[in-house]
Parts: structure tokens; sequence; C-alpha cells
């Protein structure tokens, strides 16, 4: 019990508060699955850092006044703008397919401090991960019309008692604190 809520001998308490406990949420296996919180950071760390060289061009033409993209296609038909930014991103394919070896987790993974694991609490193999969780739930998502529904669905399965989203149960995965 958390020292700072009422016990029965104070004058604070009632029968019907909610607990006050800290309660983790563990596997079968004992193992502790991260937050949902912090596999929403990760995901939004994730996406921000690929978002992050387009954000000048965004905010330029929503700042100018313009509705008509003039100022995106102009950079878009810039071939050295497109080189810096195709280099950016195979970069960042890169460190995230080191990170994927070595950590079992990607670079918001990496900073949030969790990573991917077996259902059992085994490492999971970089070609699980990158095979089972990012490509075949990449195809999944591009599926007509039911891509659509699956890449909402995806992630609300979150709220399930293991926290896995569709993503994990195909790879049989689950993601705890590193």
């Amino acid at each position: 019990m958390n020292k700072d809520s009422p016990t029965p001998n104070t004058p604070d308490y009632t029968p019907y508060s909610p607990p006050t406990a800290e309660v983790a949420i563990t596997t079968d296996e004992g193992i502790i699955l991260a937050s949902r919180w912090r596999r929403l950071a990760a995901m939004l760390i994730n996406n921000a850092i690929l978002f992050l060289p387009l954000l000048p061009f965004f905010l330029s033409e929503f700042t100018s006044g313009s509705s008509d993209f003039s100022s995106i296609e102009t950079i878009a038909s810039n071939d050295t703008f497109l080189a810096i930014l195709g280099v950016f991103y195979i970069a960042i394919l890169i460190i995230n397919i080191v990170l994927i070896i070595k950590k079992s987790a990607s670079i918001g993974k990496v900073l949030m401090k969790i990573k991917i694991v077996r259902n059992n609490g085994e490492k999971c193999s970089a070609a699980r991960i990158i095979g089972l969780r990012i490509i075949i739930n990449g195809i999944f998502g591009m599926i007509p019309a039911l891509g659509t529904f699956y890449v909402i669905a995806d992630p609300l399965f979150i709220f399930n008692q293991r926290k896995q989203c569709i993503h994990d149960f195909l790879a049989d995965t689950v993601v705890i604190d590193a």
C-alpha cells in the first residue's frame, strides 16, 4: 500500500476509495510488460525522426498563406534535396536495423528503454522483428479497403490485458522494459 494513502485508522479513509498500489502487468512467465505510454512515446519518436527533415518545408508552406503547395513542389523537384533526403532515410534504416539486431529495439524504443522479446521472454531474432512485425504488418496495411481497417485496428489492440497489438500477436512477441 502507498505510504501516502489513507488507512482504516486515518480520518481520510473510506472503504470505497480505489486502490492506490502500483500494479505492473506481467505475462504468464512473469515478464513485466512495457507501459502503453512508453510504447506510444517510442512510436511518436520514430515518426518524428522520419518527419523531421520535411518539417521546414511544411512550415514554410503553411506560413506563406498559399494553399497550392508550390514551394513543396519546387523543393521536390530539387535533385540535391532529394538525394540528401534519400541518404537521411537510408541512414535511419541502417541505424534501426543495427539496433534491432543488437538490442531488439528501434531508435524510439531504445530512447524509451523498452525492447521486443518473444512471449516466453527469449531474445527475439531480427528476422522475426523485421519480417513479421514490420514487413507483414506493412503488407496488411496496403490491402485495399481492409488495409485501412487493419491500420486503425492494429494499434487499438494494445488495450487488451497483455498490451499486444496485432503485429505482436503475428510475431509472437511482447514489448518489455529493457
